[in-house]
């Protein structure tokens, strides 16, 4: 079970998945998107996968 612990930033697989909060370019408040790393991590893959599987079928 992923959905409780993916947040709403998904990322790109391979890439890291720790950094869970941030600081806003223009407001510069401090905010974050949730999630924990491994969650992050497994629904990124799990996005581009699914993505990827889309353009093949659709291109």
């Amino acid at each position: 079970m992923i959905g409780p612990v993916a947040g709403h930033a998904i990322g790109l697989p391979n890439l890291p998945s720790t950094q869970l909060a941030r600081v806003h370019p223009v407001s510069g408040v401090p905010y974050t998107n949730g999630g924990t790393p491994w969650g992050n991590a497994v629904a990124g893959r799990n996005s581009f996968e699914q993505t990827v599987e889309f353009l093949h079928r659709h291109s």
